[in-house]
C-alpha cells in the first residue's frame, strides 16, 4: 500500500492513518499513512423547479471518503469506501499504473495477434481480466436476514387493468437455497438483502438494502484452467451462501 502523503491522492482536509500488516515470514511490517480519509464534492444532492413560480431549490451533495492505494506489480489499485449522506456505501475499485508488456516477433505483429494489443514496434500487451470480489456479511436490523432479487415486467394487455398496454410490475423472488446468479438488465434485475422480521412504517414492505452491480462479464478462462480454479467465484456476477460460523 502506498504512502499517500507523498502525492496529490486526497484533497482538502485530509486524515491519515498507519496499519501494520504481516510480511512473508509473518513479521509485522507497518506502512504508513496507508489510508486517507476525506470529504468531497458528489455533485447535486436533490434540485426541483417550481414551474408554477420558476424558484429552484438545490444541494450539493458531500461524500466521505476512505482511500487506499496499492501497488501490484506493473499496476496501481485505487481502492476506495465511499459513503454517502443517503445511507448509500459505495465501493469504488480504479486501474491506473502502466502497462504489462511482452516481446513479439516482426512477423507476428505484421500478421496480427488476436489475443493481444501492440503497443509499439516488437512490444505486446495481452489481453486480461481485473476480477474483483467483494464480501458482505450483512445485518439488515438484526440476523433474519434473506436475499431476493426484484425485476420490472410488464403487465398483459387487460381492459381493466391495462387497457393501454403500457404498465408493468414488480417481482419479487426469494433466493431459497446457496446459488450463483446474475444480472439481467433487460428486466432491471435488483438484488436486495432484506428483513422479513422489520417493516418500513411507511409502505410495510420489508427493510432491505439494494445490491447495485455495473453489467461486467464474467470469466473468460477455460473451467480446466487454474485460473478458473482458483476465481470460481467470477462465473456468475453475484454468489449467495448461507452463513455458518466457520
Amino acid at each position: 500500500a502506498n504512502n499517500l502523503r507523498l502525492g496529490c491522492d486526497c484533497l482538502g482536509h485530509i486524515q491519515y492513518l498507519s496499519a501494520y500488516i504481516n510480511d512473508s515470514a509473518g513479521k509485522p511490517l507497518l506502512l504508513e499513512n496507508c489510508v486517507c480519509v476525506h470529504e468531497q464534492d458528489a455533485g447535486i444532492g436533490w434540485k426541483h423547479t417550481n414551474y408554477r413560480t420558476g424558484k429552484a431549490a438545490v444541494t450539493r451533495s458531500r461524500e466521505l471518503v476512505l482511500q487506499s492505494i496499492i501497488t501490484v506489480s506493473n499496476y496501481e489499485y485505487i481502492l476506495q469506501f465511499i459513503f454517502n449522506q443517503a445511507g448509500e456505501m459505495t465501493y469504488e475499485a480504479r486501474a491506473t499504473g502502466i502497462l504489462s508488456t511482452q516481446p513479439i516477433s516482426r512477423d507476428l505483429e505484421k500478421s496480427g495477434v488476436p489475443f493481444g494489443t501492440v503497443v509499439h514496434p516488437g512490444v505486446l500487451a495481452a489481453h486480461h481480466q481485473h476480477i474483483f470480489s467483494l464480501r458482505i456479511d450483512p445485518m439488515i436490523d438484526g440476523h433474519s436476514n434473506r436475499l431476493v432479487y426484484e425485476e420490472a415486467l410488464p403487465m398483459p394487455l387487460d381492459p381493466n387493468t391495462n387497457p393501454y398496454g403500457n404498465g408493468y410490475v414488480m417481482s419479487k423472488t426469494v433466493v431459497a437455497k446457496s446459488s450463483g446468479l446474475d444480472l439481467s438488465p433487460d428486466t432491471n434485475r435488483v438484488f436486495k438483502i432484506e428483513n422479513t422480521n422489520v417493516l418500513n412504517p411507511i409502505n410495510n414492505a420489508n427493510v432491505a438494502y439494494k445490491i447495485q452491480l455495473p453489467p461486467f462479464q464474467k470469466i473468460l478462462s477455460h473451467p480446466s484452467s487454474w485460473n478458473f480454479k482458483r476465481s470460481e467465484f467470477s462465473d456468475h456476477n453475484i454468489y449467495v451462501t448461507t452463513h455458518r460460523d466457520n
